[in-house]
């Protein structure tokens, strides 16, 4: 057998055909059953007595992928300010967060503890009060960084909201910044631009277009786990593979440092048939392959993972996003698999085996600009929930090292998108 090139896509989330409706027994997705030894209404009624909720608020009980395990293993949150420069009404605000609540599940979703994992707990209703707080306007932004920055060192417990809406105003009311508090295992940034949308036409009391719920997504999933033939491709694909590994760094007792680099090049335009993501994941391919002396090669990329057939699903509020394994399009059918589901069942690899590279190639505003209270908003955020990861791979030469190379082939790639792979090695 020749080379491979082996590419694991991680879902972060386009819509496809509708698919017909599932009927599926509440818990069934976590195991609950009436034939199980403990039943679905009796994991409600212990749920609800040790979190402090109601059994008839809980509507549902729905697994939780690995990304959004990994993130959860940091309680912390992320926020996001919506930055809005001019005059609001308080109790729209109130009444657009309530009716953002009502659509979506996810600011309405707890994580708690079951059988040696999390889950998801849904809820019919909860409880999530705007706060408000108003200091001067030369204040503004400084207030608003102390109050997350204070916020962040809360760790949210199990069974609590993690959705938090906070508004601080400036004490003339000429300017105010909305922060919203979400884990990043309820959210994707697909689904944060149509969060600010919705909000924008709640707040001018426009009534908010129905979607696809995040559970009803998750139960398109199992289905397609259980019913596609998907991890027979993934046993296929996958036979004799593993994890391309960097060469690590050489002295162990340097400490664990964050690393980050930044380099803008000009990519040249490309030809049909080309997209910037395809070039990216091939430009870091040949320096993956030029580094590790290797071309048998498995890596991580970010894609849009909201390949199942279910209308709407690009306006679903959640995290979609998933491990996967292969070429791009060759592997866009089987994307909704976790890497520890893949792992498990489809290779002999260490249970415990997770990707060294990932990449990443940003095509969502990370700040979207909108319309909101008659005025033109922005946004911006702070980031304290983030998935664990090994900072002892490579030191910050080898780093540059890699960079520079990606730079360098990018641009050769598209250059001369028909040159030969040893040629461009």
């Amino acid at each position: 057998m020749g080379p491979r090139l082996l590419v694991v896509t991680s879902e972060e989330s386009s819509a496809t055909a509708g698919v017909h409706a599932i009927d599926i027994r509440p818990g069934s997705l976590v195991g609950l059953s009436d034939s199980s030894q403990t039943t679905y209404e009796e994991t409600v009624d212990r749920i609800a007595s040790h979190y402090g909720l109601q059994a008839e608020d809980i509507i549902g009980i729905l697994p939780t992928t690995q990304f959004q395990r990994d993130y959860l293993l940091r309680k912390e949150c992320n926020y996001f300010v919506l930055d809005i420069p001019g005059p609001v009404v308080v109790d729209r605000i109130h009444s657009a967060v309530d009716a953002v609540m009502r659509k979506y599940s996810a600011p309405r979703t707890v994580l708690v503890p079951l059988r040696n994992t999390l889950v998801q707990v849904l809820l019919r209703r909860a409880d999530s009060p705007v706060r408000h707080f108003s200091t001067s306007k030369l204040q503004l932004a400084s207030y608003v960084e102390q109050l997350v920055r204070a916020d962040s060192r809360v760790c949210v417990p199990y069974g609590a909201l993690h959705f938090q809406a906070t508004l601080v105003s400036a004490d003339d009311d000429s300017h105010h910044f909305l922060v919203l508090c979400l884990s990043h295992a309820q959210y994707d940034g697909f689904s944060l631009a149509r969060l600010y949308l919705d909000l924008s036409a709640a707040y001018g009391g426009r009534a908010l277009a129905s979607a696809p719920d995040y559970a009803t997504n998750m139960v398109h999933r199992h289905r397609h786990l259980t019913t596609s033939p998907l991890l027979d491709f993934w046993q296929e694909y996958l036979a004799g593979s593993s994890v391309t590994k960097l060469r690590p760094v050489q002295d162990s007792k340097q400490p664990e440092t964050a690393i980050h680099l930044h380099q803008e090049v000009r990519v040249p335009a490309l030809p049909d048939g080309i997209t910037i993501a395809t070039l990216y994941k091939a430009a870091w391919a040949l320096v993956l392959a030029r580094h590790t002396h290797t071309a048998d090669l498995v890596f991580g990329q970010v894609v849009n993972g909201r390949s199942l057939p279910l209308d709407g699903i690009e306006e679903i509020l959640g995290a979609c996003f998933h491990v996967v394994q292969a070429d791009h399009i060759q592997a866009l059918p089987y994307e909704t698999v976790d890497m520890d589901e893949l792992i498990a069942r489809c290779t002999d690899w260490n249970p415990l085996t997770r990707l060294e590279t990932v990449t990443q190639h940003q095509n969502v505003p990370v700040n979207p600009e909108f319309r909101f209270a008659g005025v033109n908003c922005t946004t911006f955020g702070y980031e304290f929930n983030y998935m664990p990861c090994e900072l002892r791979m490579v030191d910050e030469e080898t780093a540059a090292l890699l960079l520079d190379g990606l730079c360098e082939m990018v641009v050769r790639l598209a250059e001369h998108p028909d040159a030969m792979v040893t040629g461009l090695m």
